[in-house]
């Protein structure tokens, strides 16, 4: 199994695409077995055959994932742990878009991250598995992916509002 880490972060070997050169990069904490990753996988593979794909976490768990990533063409880069190791891995990049896989609660390191992407103008869509509000990070989204319409009646009830008026989701 080839996992990328801190020290093989500038190569270039993730899988090629045709869709305008567009390179979307899925950022997870941990690359584990939860809901999270199952859903960052399926989307993944589903984007790769017209984009170039790349997953960056901070920590893999799950080699099976990784394993299922790889046979798609799509590199994973763990160690991706701070700031600083994603600007490392950003120099460089272009045209680049993040789903960034969360569960939607409030987190430093993820707020972090999460800034620094938007000083390099990557646009991020959070990709929240349970519909949470956090209020701290709403500036910082360029749109919000729910997973159901389940999904997104819950969040718009978790900020009082009426789901159809809530932009950017």
């Amino acid at each position: 199994m080839e996992i990328k880490t801190k020290a093989g972060l500038n190569n270039q070997s993730e899988s090629k695409g045709s869709f305008a050169d567009i390179h979307i990069i899925h950022y997870i904490g941990i690359l584990g077995l939860g809901g999270d990753a199952r859903n960052l996988c399926a989307l993944a593979i589903a984007q790769s055959p017209w984009a170039k794909v790349s997953v960056l976490a901070g920590k893999v768990t799950s080699d099976a994932l990784s394993l299922v990533l790889q046979a798609q063409g799509i590199t994973v880069y763990q160690g991706i742990e701070n700031a600083a190791d994603l600007g490392s891995w950003l120099e460089g990049k272009k045209s680049l878009l993040c789903l960034f896989h969360r569960n939607g609660k409030s987190n430093d390191l993820e707020t972090e991250i999460l800034r620094l992407l938007q000083a390099y103008l990557v646009p991020c869509f959070e990709y929240n598995t349970f519909a949470r509000v956090d209020r701290e990070t709403d500036s910082l989204w360029a749109g919000h992916v729910h997973l159901s319409r389940s999904s997104l009646v819950q969040y718009a009830g978790r900020r009082a509002v009426d789901p159809l008026s809530l932009e950017g989701h």
